[in-house]
């Protein structure tokens, strides 16, 4: 795909080059890329090429689709690429080049009619390791609106080659895949959660391509804490168990913990919520007829 024209007019780039310092073209188009070429005003004989995705909105999704550290590069010239392998790009992509250190700069073109400037495709990232974001050359005025020297071909995908196929939602613990679900919603409810014992987590969006390739993206790790139970109830008619709550049979009762710290109490209670004890051994004690009795609850 060729954007300019061959009236050569300036440069665009930066004398303290780093690695991280991109300068390229966005592809907007579904395409199968294979080659690239570029005229560089740059004096090293070799360049980093990076391709990064894009969303289906236009903008980088994080995930490097190409990669080489070591690309040739013909200083002061027009430089032929073929990449190494064939870059699958359904929405689109981010094609730059940079240098570990040093100059690096693109030839420019003068608009034409056949070869108009292309508004937010002439672009650069200033440091991909700080902040994922595309800068476009027209943001920095007028006289910097001309089409960068470089170009890319291969095949524009056709409308049923260009979308993923599918996504799911992989759920792990560590390393180990648990099951996987098909996700055909921007939210997922996982319906196993409750099943799942009390553990870290995490979940993998992964998405399949046309063309079989598959990537995945990781969630932050999710801490299940399962909550107490009650474990045993002394048996008597003053306090039974219903799930993790305690019936209460009586005119007034007071918890008191293990460690003697009063848990809840009060008159009138007939229904006590176990929801947030710690784990151990606890004391209820109930008032009927005028009288005290304990009785005993473990909650594990």
């Amino acid at each position: 795909m060729k954007l300019h024209s061959e009236n050569v007019s300036y440069t665009f780039g930066t004398e303290e080059g780093e690695a991280g310092t991109l300068i390229g073209l966005i592809c907007r188009e579904p395409m199968l890329i294979d080659s690239l070429y570029w005229w560089t005003f740059c004096d090293s004989a070799s360049l980093n090429v990076v391709i990064l995705g894009l969303n289906k909105k236009g903008r980088l999704t994080g995930e490097e689709l190409y990669r080489d550290d070591d690309a040739p590069n013909n200083p002061y010239n027009e430089t032929s690429y073929q990449l190494k392998k064939s870059v699958y790009a359904p929405n689109g992509c981010f094609i730059g080049i940079s240098v570990d250190r040093g100059n690096l700069s693109l030839l420019t073109t003068s608009s034409t009619e056949a070869y108009p400037f292309v508004r937010q495709t002439n672009a650069y990232i200033e440091d991909l390791a700080s902040a994922l974001r595309l800068e476009y050359v027209e943001d920095l005025g007028t006289d910097y609106e001309e089409n960068y020297y470089m170009g890319y071909s291969g095949r524009r995908l056709a409308d049923e080659e260009a979308p993923k196929v599918s996504y799911q939602v992989v759920a792990f613990a560590g390393e180990v895949e648990l099951y996987s679900a098909d996700a055909t919603d921007f939210i997922y409810q996982d319906f196993a959660w409750a099943d799942l014992d009390k553990g870290d987590y995490r979940y993998a969006v992964e998405a399949t391509y046309r063309n079989g390739e598959k990537a995945r993206f990781f969630s932050d790790v999710i801490t299940k804490e399962t909550p107490s139970a009650i474990s045993s109830v002394e048996n008597c008619k003053a306090v039974q168990q219903v799930g993790n709550n305690l019936l209460i049979h009586a005119e007034a009762v007071q918890v008191i913990s293990a460690n003697g710290e009063s848990v809840a109490g009060g008159t009138a209670v007939s229904v006590l919520s176990t929801d947030g004890w710690a784990d151990g051994l606890y004391i209820i004690r109930t008032l009927e007829n005028g009288k005290w009795a304990s009785h005993k609850v473990v909650i594990k």
